[in-house]
């Protein structure tokens, strides 16, 4: 099935693009898909805690991907 993926901040960098599709099997994780991701682009695991979010929402559990899901790559976020 096909997942988009959206890239922020210094995810986008590390990425070198904002956006793009993968293909991964059905009944595919969220867990499976960080580490997917983590694989893919080995810099991930320079930041310390990235959240992904599903369909706009930050998923924290192991949910199960559909097609067309579009997951987000977000970085720790700092404000003052």
């Amino acid at each position: 099935m096909k997942i988009v993926i959206k890239a922020f901040g210094i995810a986008r960098e590390i990425a070198g693009k904002q956006q793009w599709e993968v293909i991964v099997d059905d009944h595919f994780t969220i867990d499976e898909l960080r580490a997917l991701l983590i694989e893919e682009l080995p810099k991930l695991k320079t930041i310390i805690q990235f959240s992904l979010a599903k369909n706009q929402v930050y998923v924290v559990t192991n949910e199960q991907l559909s097609e067309g899901d579009e997951i987000a790559i977000i970085p720790p976020v700092s404000g003052g």
